[in-house]
């Protein structure tokens, strides 16, 4: 799995992804609000921490559904106690 992860996929970092999370939004053409009623969220302020945190302070559950509502091909992997962010190459 590992060669074929670093084949398809690159790793990024936090702000790496961020960028990619916020041309998705722009690409949405939704707002805060409905990107977080099309989460099953309550509070804007979800999606304003995935896209401007400095570090990760939402869960890999949520982060992983907004990559998936945004239609990135990404992900995030847990290795030796630190999250890595990858992305399709």
């Amino acid at each position: 799995m590992e060669a074929t992860l670093t084949k398809e996929y690159k790793q990024i970092s936090l702000p790496e992804l961020q960028t990619e999370l916020k041309n998705g939004y722009r690409n949405s053409g939704k707002t805060y609000f409905e990107l977080a009623v099309d989460m099953g969220i309550r509070s804007t302020t979800t999606i304003q921490n995935l896209l401007t945190s400095e570090k990760q302070i939402v869960s890999d559950e949520m982060l992983t559904k907004f990559i998936n509502l945004l239609g990135l091909n990404a992900f995030v992997k847990w290795q030796d106690g630190e999250r890595k962010y990858y992305i399709k190459n």
